[in-house]
C-alpha cells in the first residue's frame, strides 16, 4: 500500500486536490529555497479553476523541479513563476536571476520537465544564455 500511494502521488499530488492549482503553487514557491515572485492569472480567458487533472499535475512538476534547478545550479537569489491560462492553454514562465548556461544534457531536471510536457503534447521551451538569466516556457493544451 505504501508503494501504491507513492506512486499516486507522483501522479496526482494531495495538495492539487485540497488546494486547486492555484494553492498549491502559492505553496511551492513558500517554500522555494529562493524568493519566489508569483503571479497566477488568467490571461483573460479562463481561470485555473477549468484546468484538467493532468495538466495541474504536470504544471505542479514543470514549477517544482525549474525550483528545484535554479536553488541547486543556478546561483540564483530571485526566480519568477507566471501561470495564466489563455482560452485552452496553460502558459507556465519561469525565470531566474542566476548564471544562466543550462545544459539539459548534464541531467535529468530540464528533460524530466520536457518529458511530461510532451507526454500531453505541450511545448517547452529553454532560455538560458551564459550569464544569465535562464527562462523556461511551457504551454499545455487544456481543452478536454
Amino acid at each position: 500500500m505504501a508503494e501504491l500511494r507513492a506512486v499516486i502521488r507522483t501522479i496526482y499530488p494531495p495538495i492539487l486536490a485540497d488546494r486547486g492549482l492555484a494553492g498549491a503553487l502559492t505553496a511551492l514557491a513558500s517554500r522555494s529555497a529562493i524568493d519566489t515572485t508569483l503571479d497566477i492569472g488568467s490571461g483573460g480567458s479562463g481561470d485555473l479553476d477549468t484546468v484538467p487533472a493532468a495538466v495541474e499535475a504536470v504544471a505542479y512538476f514543470t514549477i517544482a523541479e525549474a525550483l528545484t534547478n535554479a536553488a541547486k545550479h543556478s546561483r540564483a537569489t530571485r526566480t519568477a513563476v507566471r501561470v495564466a491560462r489563455d482560452g485552452d492553454r496553460l502558459a507556465i514562465e519561469v525565470t531566474d536571476d542566476g548564471v544562466g548556461g543550462a545544459d539539459e544534457t548534464l541531467g535529468t531536471g530540464i528533460t524530466g520537465i520536457r518529458h511530461r510536457v510532451l507526454a500531453l503534447d505541450g511545448t517547452v521551451h529553454l532560455h538560458s544564455p551564459g550569464g544569465g538569466p535562464t527562462t523556461i516556457t511551457v504551454s499545455l493544451p487544456c481543452a478536454s
